[in-house]
């Protein structure tokens, strides 16, 4: 009702008003056509008090106006500070409502309104999820906000961003890479108060028959005691694994050109052997590693970091010299050409006979030490004799490694029988994995001989 009062006031008053010029009561409608609301006020109070008969009605109801402006003002103004902008819009309608003409209320609206817009706008992106196939695309997404926005955090160079209006324009390259990328971009409102994170995917490139690997070195030595090995790795792949490692072996630090291996101690007195994978891509290197016995003093690893693989969880059985004794029991076999004397044996082979012996022999020691102690028992035939032979040998391994030795050895064989008596040996040798071939010469009483022999150790 107060509402319609002041509107009514505010069309009876300019025409009960025509034809009257006081200059006071103009002055005050001047200040209220202004906007000027409190100064509009104190005048027209002043007129209340000064004047009388028509122009004395006239500002009394034109100061109601006046106040009612004067109040919605400053409720307005008020309820902007406390974020209330309904109520702030309210009350500047009711100063356009009194007084049409006041231009400044009308912009103090709009201003109103753009705030509580901006206090919760809303905000809205076609497509918060894209994905691009390794090749690369483009793609373009809507925004529809209530308020002005930008492009917010760019998470990657693989793509790049464009704005045209209400549109995002999404360009992405080709993946250089073997795996998948996850990337993002944000949009947002100017004021920051609302933001939409839109998330891409990219696949990584497909593996191909052009992938390289080499890795260096493929054969590894460590000493006994725990240390660390730099393994270098070169590839045109992203990334590349190391799998089906040794339960004492295990990755510290993985680089893009090499990576560290660690090993733990040693402490039996066998060494041990194993392998394991490098792989990028569809190529595979393998890497032998062998550890030196406890007793062993060779130490070869370098380097330091830290990391950690698993160790494998199935894998083939390797060589069983992983953990060679120091004692191997074999199976003997031989073919001899005896002569009864060296004279006998030099006139040529028809001065001889053909003899042959089997039995059990043992070894003692590794074919990478030095020094090889052999022994056992066989039996020898041939056409004028037979007996049961015990041998003690010393061979020295001139060449050797864990896997084979080339050994030069010599002793005595002591025969059982009185039909061969034993006698002297030197043998020429070579040993690989569980096989044993010699060629070797035998110096007794009243005979001689040259034969080929073979063992077998379990």
């Amino acid at each position: 009702m107060k509402r319609f009062l002041v509107i009514f006031l505010s069309v009876l008053l300019p025409v009960l008003a025509w034809g009257q010029e006081n200059p006071l009561l103009t002055k005050a409608q001047e200040l209220f056509a202004a906007g000027d609301y409190p100064a509009a006020v104190e005048k027209y109070q002043e007129c209340v008090k000064k004047l009388d008969g028509k122009d004395k009605r006239i500002a009394q109801m034109q100061l109601v106006s006046a106040q009612s402006c004067a109040t919605a003002m400053a409720n307005a103004k008020a309820a902007m500070s406390a974020k209330d902008y309904d109520k702030a819009i309210s009350e500047y309608q009711v100063v356009v409502d009194t007084n049409p003409g006041d231009t400044n209320a009308k912009k103090l609206i709009e201003a109103a309104r753009t705030a509580k817009r901006e206090a919760n706008p809303s905000l809205s992106v076609s497509k918060t999820s894209l994905y691009f196939p390794y090749s690369g695309g483009t793609q373009t997404l809507t925004v529809d906000c209530s308020m002005t926005w930008e492009i917010g955090i760019n998470s990657s160079s693989q793509f790049t961003l464009s704005r045209n209006g209400d549109e995002i324009i999404v360009s992405c390259s080709a993946s250089s890479s073997y795996s998948s990328s996850e990337m993002y971009f944000y949009v947002k409102t100017t004021n920051g108060v609302k933001q939409q994170r839109v998330s891409i995917t990219q696949d990584g490139m497909p593996y191909s028959a052009s992938t390289t690997l080499s890795v260096n070195p493929t054969d590894i030595t460590v000493s006994s005691s725990s240390g660390t090995y730099k393994v270098y790795v070169s590839t045109n792949a992203n990334s590349y694994d190391v799998s089906l490692l040794p339960s004492w072996c295990k990755v510290q630090s993985k680089y893009s050109t090499y990576f560290i291996l660690s090993y733990t101690a040693n402490d039996s007195s066998s060494y041990r052997k194993d392998w394991f994978n490098v792989k990028a891509g569809d190529k595979t290197v393998r890497v032998n590693i062998k550890q030196n016995a406890g007793s062993s003093s060779s130490s070869y690893g370098s380097s330091s970091g830290s990391g950690s693989y698993s160790s494998r969880s199935s894998k083939s059985s390797v060589s069983y010299r992983d953990s060679d004794p120091f004692i191997r029991f074999g199976l003997d076999a031989s073919l001899n050409l005896f002569s009864d004397s060296l004279e006998g044996f030099y006139g040529g082979l028809g001065n001889t006979v053909l003899g042959g012996g089997i039995g059990v022999r043992i070894r003692f020691g590794r074919p990478s030490q030095f020094v090889n102690l052999i022994t056992g028992v066989r039996y020898a035939f041939g056409k004028d004799f037979s007996g049961v032979m015990i041998p003690a040998l010393l061979n020295l391994n001139l060449v050797r490694s864990d896997d084979y030795s080339l050994y030069l050895g010599g002793g005595y064989e002591f025969g059982l029988g009185k039909d061969y008596p034993g006698g002297a040996m030197a043998q020429l040798g070579f040993n690989i994995s569980h096989f044993d071939s010699m060629l070797y010469l035998q110096f007794g009483d009243g005979y001689a001989g040259l034969g080929l022999g073979f063992t077998y150790y379990f």
